[in-house]
């Protein structure tokens, strides 16, 4: 076929179906699919997009995160140790109001984040982020190479300044 949907592009290259393995993720603290990308010993996470790499633990189905920063393999969170209390703190962070009034206060609010947001002129990016859910903004956080879960981001500005 000449055209593929994003999921089918996903899984497929050339139109030859990759390698899939089910497993926890690192990034967004799921068990989910992941897939393999093509001769680069690196899978993606179909939930959160997350690069990972299989767990260093021999026999492990868990992916570890594929961080710049870190060299070699590294074991899964669920290796770690880690599993239950990340699962926790993503399951309270996900609770956080999503509904509309709830949005449109945290855009309205006042906070130290939003002045120093309006001061360097970046107000509309703030208010986008804190308009989404929080799935969303976790999904976003990993695209960008940090995990709402493990990575407490305080300073939006430091945030503008990885692009």
């Amino acid at each position: 076929p000449t055209s593929c949907s994003a999921l089918h592009h996903l899984i497929c290259v050339n139109h030859m179906v990759r390698r899939t393995s089910t497993g926890n993720c690192s990034w967004c603290f799921e068990t989910c699919k992941h897939i393999e990308e093509r001769d680069l010993d690196i899978w993606m996470c179909i939930a959160c997009l997350g690069p990972s790499k299989k767990c260093s633990v021999v026999g492990c189905p868990g992916f570890a995160r594929v961080e710049v920063t870190r060299q070699g393999s590294m074991p899964c969170a669920s290796c770690a140790g880690e599993w239950g209390a990340l699962t926790e703190k993503r399951r309270v962070y996900f609770q956080q109001s999503s509904n509309a009034s709830g949005s449109q206060f945290e855009m309205n609010r006042e906070s130290p984040q939003r002045r120093e947001m309006e001061s360097a002129g970046l107000i509309r990016p703030f208010l986008l982020l804190v308009s989404m859910p929080a799935p969303t903004r976790a999904v976003l956080t990993v695209q960008l190479g940090w995990s709402s879960v493990l990575d407490d981001v305080k300073c939006m500005t430091c945030l503008w300044n990885t692009f």
